[in-house]
């Protein structure tokens, strides 16, 4: 599977980009290089999130969820509310159909695209809207405004 490393509330980026990807609330993920032409001849493909070790946060060095990389395209000011951040010069990498692991597993991130299996036993599912919700309440928990 392709995975891609976020950070996730580190001292140099205070956002919990990871755990808003976990929540389904950012679904744009910004980057200053477009998804290689190679893997976006796959789009839809899924995309592996995972949180930087140097976090602050619970999913520190974790792979946190899975999403589904639909489209690439030039960074554009509609997409700054999806993407969590105030202004941005580069590529949105869109995202939808967020599922959760069924068990977070540690991950040596690197930087850029790169290949990971899931663990053996390690399945997707859909989350419900109850357990989203939780979720972001739990965000906001752990990372007050």
């Amino acid at each position: 599977m392709l995975a891609i490393t976020l950070k996730d509330n580190t001292r140099d980026l205070p956002t919990p980009y990871a755990s808003l990807m976990e929540v389904g609330a950012k679904t744009i993920e910004t980057r200053t290089w477009p998804v290689p032409m190679g893997w976006r001849h796959h789009f839809p493909l899924d995309l592996l999130i995972c949180a930087s070790k140097a976090s602050k946060s619970p999913n520190a060095g974790l792979a946190v969820c899975v999403v589904t990389l639909y489209e690439c395209d030039v960074f554009k000011k509609e997409h700054l509310p999806d993407a969590y951040c105030d202004l941005y010069h580069g590529y949105a990498w869109k995202t939808h159909e967020l599922r959760w692991l069924s068990q977070k597993f540690a991950v040596k991130g690197q930087l850029g695209l790169f290949q990971i299996e899931l663990p053996p036993g390690v399945t997707l599912y859909t989350p419900t809207v109850e357990q989203i919700v939780a979720a972001r309440e739990q965000l906001l928990i752990d990372f007050p405004a």
